[in-house]
């Protein structure tokens, strides 16, 4: 079987024995996952040599009150998590069928906007030292223009989940560099009073 043909068989398997999903752990945590869960060891141990990645877990017993009188097969579990779900993901998606391409098209989705977001807190506050109470900027200003289209002081708003108190703001502290939006009012440095 070539590499595409074992992909498009996986993708057929996982569309209709496979779930797609997320573990949202608070605001800064997002744990895709996939799992495939069947009581043919065979095929769930194709597909973990297929996607080489992710997690065999079982044999597992059906507990009888879930589904009433056995006898029961035991099942298996393949999983993946994280970035490996992810390029995973990204592997089977054009082989899918609407619901399940929808699915992982919003989990790709919102994994790359936090993804995107935990970069910019890294390059945000990698760039910040803290003097007293002012947050000093060290880079030049436009460092983070071309990812954001925001200067440093808009930014720390919208990283602190802050409203903000204009179009552009300026310090009340009187230190230049400082993007503390604690220290920021509406304006600008020409209409400073």
């Amino acid at each position: 079987m070539t590499r595409e043909a074992e992909i498009a068989w996986l993708a057929g398997i996982m569309e209709g024995e496979g779930s797609f999903g997320a573990v949202s752990r608070g605001k800064s945590e997002y744990a895709p996952r996939v799992a495939l869960c069947m009581t043919d060891r065979d095929v769930v141990i194709r597909a973990f040599e297929i996607a080489d990645c992710g997690r065999i877990y079982g044999p597992y017993e059906v507990l009888e009150s879930n589904v009433g009188p056995g006898p029961f097969k035991k099942r298996y579990q393949w999983i993946v998590q994280g970035k490996e779900a992810i390029a995973f993901m990204e592997l089977v998606l054009p082989y899918m069928f609407e619901r399940r391409a929808t699915k992982i098209q919003e989990i790709l989705s919102v994994y790359e906007e936090l993804e995107f977001r935990k970069t910019l807190l890294y390059k945000f506050w990698s760039n910040v030292v803290q003097v007293d109470s002012c947050w000093a900027w060290q880079k030049d200003k436009l460092s983070l223009w071309h990812e954001t289209k925001r200067s440093p002081r808009l930014l720390a708003f919208d990283l602190c989940g802050l409203e903000r108190p204009g179009r552009s703001v300026r310090d009340v502290c009187g230190n230049s560099k400082c993007v503390n939006p604690m220290h920021m009012e509406a304006g600008n440095a020409l209409n400073r009073s």
